[in-house]
Parts: structure tokens; C-alpha cells; sequence
């Protein structure tokens, strides 16, 4: 066997085992990479749950915020629903009836604005509608609010009960509001509100202002 066919040989072997190693290496790398992937998948998955279920709590979490917070508004918003309704005969008794009530806290005007900051996409914007429209009303109320705390002498006795009935306007407006919200967050976050004990004692406050004489 002569150098040449020897030199031939061996670059043949060498070629040969270039190729297993080669082919060796490819399927190394496509399972690791199969595998990598496939982890990744899973990483994936496992984030966008976590992440899916962390939106969820801290959406739950808002609601229930909000919620107590809507709820004093609508226990106001009943107080003076009751108060207007049972038509009081002077000004001068409506200006003590707030202000034996701490008149500047009867409502709080950070609802829509805590809604707005939170960032949480509640998938429904009738929420949000809702929650925007509160706002203009409570802010309606409060002017009208103003108005009479500040003993302004333009409220004469003859526009009484135009004052009332423009109060009452809002007012309704905004009951039916916060009745259409507790649905909707029961609806989005699945919980329901109104079975809390917070809710009930509420509304045993209302019903309790409900039989009082206002006239006396």
C-alpha cells in the first residue's frame, strides 16, 4: 500500500468521524434546544397565570375599596335624599342639618379618581362611565352644598324648593348609579358586595334616619 492510498485512508476516517461528530452535535443541540424551548413554554405559561392571577387580586382588591367607599356615598346620598324629600321648611334648618352632619365630609370626591390611578383594566366601560358620572353628580351636590353653607343671601325663601328639586336631581341620579355599579363589580370580580356585614350596617343607619321627622 503505497504513502498516497494511507494518506487517503486516514483523511476518509477523519471525514467519517467529522460527520458522526457532527451529526452527534446537531442532535445534542436539537434536543437541548427542543428542551429550552419547551421550558420557556412553560416559563411562559406559568408568568402569564401568575400574572393573570395577581390582575385578578389586585382587581378584587379595588373593587372592594371602592365599594366601601361607594357605599358611603350612597349612605349620604340617602341621608340627604330623606333630608330634601321630607321638604324642611327654611334654609336656616337645612344649614344646621349639615352642619351638625360635618357638612365638608359627606362626600368623598376621590372615587373616580382612585378608579383612574389604579391602572386595572376592568374589561367593561360601563364601569368606568358609571364611576365618571358619580363624579359630576357628587360635584353637582357639593356646589349646591356649598352654595347653602356659605349663608349666601341670594337664597331667599321663595327659591327654596327650586333649590330642593335641583338637589334632588343629582342625588337620584347618583343612587341609581351606585345600584348599577355593585352589579357590574359583582359582575367583573365575582364578588358581591351587598352580602357584606359593612353593606348591611349601612343600610340599618338608612333605615333608622328613614323614620326620623325632619319637620320638628
Amino acid at each position: 500500500m503505497t504513502n498516497s492510498e494511507i494518506i487517503i485512508i486516514i483523511i476518509s476516517i477523519f471525514s467519517l468521524l467529522g460527520t458522526i461528530a457532527i451529526a452527534v452535535a446537531t442532535g445534542i443541540y436539537t434536543h437541548y434546544s427542543k428542551r429550552t424551548i419547551n421550558e420557556l413554554k412553560k416559563q411562559n405559561i406559568y408568568l402569564k397565570e401568575v400574572n393573570e392571577e395577581g390582575y385578578k387580586l389586585k382587581r378584587k382588591s379595588i373593587s372592594k375599596k371602592l365599594c366601601y367607599e361607594i357605599t358611603r356615598n350612597e349612605q349620604y346620598s340617602k341621608y340627604l335624599s330623606v333630608f330634601f324629600n321630607s321638604k324642611p321648611d327654611s334654609f336656616d334648618k337645612m344649614w344646621d342639618y349639615f352642619k351638625e352632619r360635618k357638612h365638608k365630609n359627606l362626600f368623598k370626591n376621590d372615587i373616580y379618581g382612585e378608579f383612574v390611578s389604579s391602572n386595572i383594566d376592568f374589561k367593561d366601560d360601563k364601569i368606568f362611565e358609571n364611576l365618571y358620572s358619580l363624579d359630576l353628580s357628587y360635584k353637582k351636590i357639593q356646589n349646591n352644598m356649598d352654595l347653602l353653607m356659605s349663608k349666601n343671601p341670594t337664597l331667599k325663601p321663595q327659591i327654596l324648593e327650586l333649590f330642593l328639586s335641583d338637589t334632588l336631581v343629582p342625588i337620584k341620579e347618583s343612587l341609581r348609579k351606585i345600584e348599577e355599579l355593585y352589579e357590574l363589580f359583582k359582575k367583573g370580580t365575582g364578588y358581591n358586595h351587598k352580602v357584606s356585614n359593612f353593606y348591611k350596617e349601612a343600610q340599618n343607619l338608612i333605615e333608622f334616619l328613614e323614620i326620623q321627622d325632619f319637620h320638628k
